[in-house]
């Protein structure tokens, strides 16, 4: 990603690179694409021209480097870090701002993956890494979080409390959600109530990204 001349920026070694969702009315915003260091930057040029928001400057630092970014649309996008922080940032005209939105319950730990509800740009899922705790998948409906890991620990529909790196929300069915783990594929059909294993085939593997194909295929 080629920022500014001088400027070095502590990112992760695999650093978050994302673009807008497909938006047919627009096409122009495919050339959006956003990158996470320790400040999230957007280019509106497909990466010839990069600036970091909301300021433009070392202002724009967050606590800890991010480790997952999702456009809801080119004008809001959601980061996360490592240190367990979580941001909205919104664009009125040319101005970015920014809102912190991690807040108990939601558990401290790296944000390894965010999927922005298809339905509504309020609403996200998170995963998070780490171990000590089943819940690892959370909800944000825009003012306030929930755990979506199933009922209890130990339950035969709650997730198992492995590392979790990716999670997709069915734009079809947004009940649907897929999370990817230390240890295979999950699914849920209620919102991250309920979880099953959703393996046909696949062995105990871990499972680092994922995407839902228009044709109805997970990748």
């Amino acid at each position: 990603v080629g920022l500014p001349v001088g400027h070095r920026d502590n990112a992760l070694f695999y650093a978050p690179l994302v673009g807008t969702p497909r938006n047919t009315t627009a096409p122009a915003e495919a050339d959006i694409v956003a990158f996470g260091g320790q400040r999230p930057w957007v280019s509106t040029d497909f990466g010839d021209h990069w600036e970091s928001i909301p300021n433009n400057s070392s202002a724009d630092d967050l606590p800890s480097a991010i480790l997952s970014l999702a456009f809801a649309t080119a004008t809001r996008l959601y980061a996360a870090t490592t240190g367990g922080q979580s941001y909205r940032f919104d664009k009125s005209g040319a101005t970015w701002s920014s809102i912190r939105i991690d807040a108990s319950p939601l558990l401290v730990g790296p944000v390894t993956d965010i999927a922005v509800d298809p339905s509504d740009s309020n609403s996200i899922y998170i995963t998070l890494g780490g171990t000590g705790d089943y819940r690892h998948v959370w909800h944000f409906d825009g003012t306030q979080w929930q755990q979506r890991s199933g009922p209890v620990a130990g339950s035969a529909s709650s997730l198992l409390d492995v590392q979790y790196n990716a999670i997709v929300v069915d734009p079809s069915h947004t009940n649907h959600l897929y999370a990817g783990a230390d240890i295979g594929v999950w699914f849920s059909t209620d919102g991250g109530a309920n979880w099953s294993t959703f393996s046909n085939g696949l062995p105990d593997a871990a499972v680092l990204d994922l995407k839902l194909h228009n044709i109805r295929r997970l990748l």
